[in-house]
């Protein structure tokens, strides 16, 4: 059984046609929901989804969202990046040695381990300023060298740049 041929107009924003398809439309008169002669929703929103998407609400932009949906054990987790979501993805990948995820079943949970390497930086501070480069040139002032070594013929030069000390 179809919708009926007539209009329905409650602020001008929805109608049903003549065609046997219902259509809610918004406020601009694009089509937003369609509704078949059988009575199956055939379309919501502008997106076009694929198959096994589901209609997932996105709170940061206080709208519905066609999203991948879930298997039968729940949906998974949010993986973000500095508080943004990231694209909804099947598989996360831990591709290298330092950081590495393993499954525990017992748990219910996905255990990632940091290595050694990097655990070891924790809790160390970073120096303030410019750091300087083994393949850099810098100005370094202020500055106090322990166990100072220079290459034969090099030289300590003043501002001008003229040799205040050579070494031979």
């Amino acid at each position: 059984m179809g919708l009926p041929s007539s209009t329905l107009t409650p602020a001008g924003t929805q109608s049903a046609d003549a065609l046997g398809e219902g259509n809610i439309k918004e406020a601009g008169g694009v089509v937003a929901i369609t509704i078949d002669s059988a009575g199956e929703v055939t379309k919501i929103g502008q997106d076009v989804p694929a198959d096994g998407e589901v209609l997932t609400w996105n709170a940061a932009g206080s709208k519905v969202l066609w999203a991948a949906g879930g298997g039968g054990g729940g949906s998974g987790h949010t993986i973000q990046n500095g508080g943004v979501s990231l694209a909804n993805r099947t598989n996360l990948n831990f591709d290298g040695t330092h950081l590495v995820a393993t499954d525990d079943a017992g748990n219910d949970q996905t255990d990632v381990t940091v290595s050694a390497a990097l655990q070891s930086w924790s809790g160390k501070s970073a120096p303030t300023g410019d750091v300087v480069g083994t393949t850099d040139t810098q100005t370094l002032s202020n500055k106090t060298l322990t166990e100072p070594k220079f290459a034969d013929t090099g030289f300590i030069a003043d501002a001008s740049g003229a040799a205040m000390l050579q070494f031979d």
